[in-house]
């Protein structure tokens, strides 16, 4: 009797402490997740499923019962603070998934909702959130940021966004990436971010906790901005920065402008009607206006010209054409330095990296579509082969040691090696095809005449991009100085523009020409 008495005993302890564990795990499940730790970058340890919804053919966004209506944000009811040009881009045909969303009509509406669609094709990352809460100023931007976070494997995600050049380097991928954009925060409307991000290889063989991406939504007092022209009151188009998040203000930026649209800059310019560019709303330089808003241009009539990155064309439907296209400029920003406060407080919310190993168990939110993002990125840093000659013109120059002094690159096509994102490029009724693919050599000489004591030509064709003027060929291109020692030649950075078209295979009328330009070394 002793004995069963005291196994008795123990089966009561067994089964209180089970009802203990059990309990605690009930409570972990219904737990939402707390932005990450400022001290380790960790989050709490549960994640938070993305419910479904087919955006593309409801008029509201699904809500709990007893909640107030809230029009899709592309709606024409709806009040928003982006761009029409991005308006009617969210079609699935067109390459649009559901990555992340936190409308859900079986739990209470969150503050300032949101969800994230990501374009499979053009791999662009557009976070739409709709703010509910009060008290901002008519002064205030929406400033956004993505850091990554962990990342233990040095992932090159970031490397697409705020700059129109990119650095294979491993020792230059960008960690933080952030933008302000044009648009006053405003409760009971919706906004839009948009992210390019590029392809990493690494990311179907990682799991996440080596690589995670959290982002950040504030808003921002900005008094004054200069693009290297007139001084403006008032932001009117997205500024991409890298290094810093939340933005930060007071210091010259080396970051992009982006148009996300085919009418920036024709909204844009100013009352000239023989020079657009002079008095543009932007402030920016009236040739670097103009010679933008002509690669905008250009780049929709699939003319690969005044631009070094750009993404032209891929929504089906409607008048409005899809553009991103980045502008070099140097960016000041002056007012009040301290974010004046958070709708996702820094560090950020945790999002769950689609194609990892193990994304479906991810800490934080896990995305819906599952799959690596990213179109492509280069296996290593392009080369080109430099020929140096060096001779004098006449007896007079040689003995006065002035020659005439060439250099000829030739760009080196083997060093070319695109690594493709095979979840997007392949024969799938969901897939895209990739034709003309092009490789151009690209010379940013440096000032060519300093003191004015020498000349230097240049053979090419001859661009502005931005503040850059630069040379361009399919083969080579060669540089001369004559009136210099034997030992001087022209010096410059090289890189290679590499554009083609892609080609939905479910949906071919939504070709688009992609081009990207990566630094280029010398072999």
């Amino acid at each position: 009797m002793k004995l069963n008495s005291n196994l008795t005993a123990l089966l009561k302890k067994t089964l209180f402490a089970f009802l203990i564990i059990s309990l605690i795990s009930a409570c972990k499940k219904t737990q939402e997740p707390s932005v990450i730790s400022s001290k380790n970058n960790d989050f709490n340890k549960n994640g938070i499923p993305t419910p479904y919804f087919d955006w593309s053919t409801v008029d509201y966004m699904p809500t709990p019962s007893g909640s107030p209506t809230i029009l899709v944000p592309w709606a024409n009811g709806s009040v928003r603070g982006f761009t029409s040009d991005i308006q009617y881009d969210y079609l699935p045909a067109d390459g649009w998934k559901l990555l992340y969303n936190t409308f859900d009509p079986t739990k209470p509406l969150p503050s300032n909702p949101f969800f994230v669609l990501y374009n499979k094709y053009r791999a662009l990352l557009r976070i739409y959130i709709y703010v509910t809460t009060n008290g901002f100023q008519n002064s205030d931007y929406l400033t956004t940021g993505l850091n990554l976070g962990p990342n233990n494997i040095n992932s090159n995600m970031l490397n697409y966004a705020g700059q129109d050049i990119v650095n294979v380097n491993i020792d230059s991928n960008v960690k933080i990436s952030s933008k302000i954009e044009p648009t006053q925060i405003a409760s009971g409307s919706w906004y839009a971010t948009q992210y390019e991000i590029a392809y990493d290889n690494n990311i179907q063989t990682s799991t996440f906790q080596q690589i995670g991406v959290n982002a950040t939504i504030n808003w921002t007092n900005v008094s004054t901005i200069s693009l290297g022209g007139t001084a403006e009151g008032e932001i009117k188009g997205s500024i991409t920065s890298q290094g810093s998040s939340p933005f930060s203000l007071s210091k010259i930026l080396t970051g992009t402008l982006d148009a996300v649209g085919a009418s920036f800059f024709t909204a844009n310019k100013g009352q000239s009607t023989t020079n657009p560019g002079e008095g543009n709303k932007l402030g920016l330089p009236a040739a670097i206006f103009n010679a933008s808003s002509s690669a905008l241009t250009s780049g929709l009539s699939d003319i690969v010209k005044g631009f070094f990155s750009g993404i032209f064309g891929g929504k089906t439907g409607g008048t409005n054409q899809s553009v991103s296209l980045t502008t070099n400029t140097k960016i000041t920003l002056t007012g009040n330095s301290t974010q004046n406060g958070a709708l996702w407080p820094n560090p950020g919310l945790g999002l769950g990296i689609p194609g990892t190993i193990n994304s479906q168990s991810a800490i934080g939110y896990v995305p819906y579509y599952n799959e690596p993002m990213g179109l492509f990125y280069l296996a290593n840093t392009p080369n080109v082969n430099a020929t140096y000659i060096s001779y004098p013109v006449n007896i007079s120059d040689r003995l006065n040691g002035y020659y005439d002094n060439q250099v000829e690159y030739i760009l080196n096509s083997s060093s070319i090696n695109p690594i493709w994102n095979n979840a997007v490029v392949n024969t799938s009724a969901d897939g895209v095809s990739i034709s003309d693919f092009k490789n151009e050599i690209v010379l940013i000489p440096n000032n060519p005449e300093v003191g004015g004591q020498y000349e230097a030509g240049f053979n090419g064709t001859f661009e502005t991009i931005g503040e850059k003027k630069v040379y361009t060929s399919f083969y080579s291109v060669s540089a001369n100085i004559h009136g210099r020692t034997k030992t001087q030649f022209p010096k410059g950075k090289l890189a290679v523009r590499i554009s083609f078209h892609v080609t939905p295979n479910g949906n071919p009328a939504a070709k688009f020409l992609y081009v990207k330009t990566f630094y280029a070394v010398e072999n």
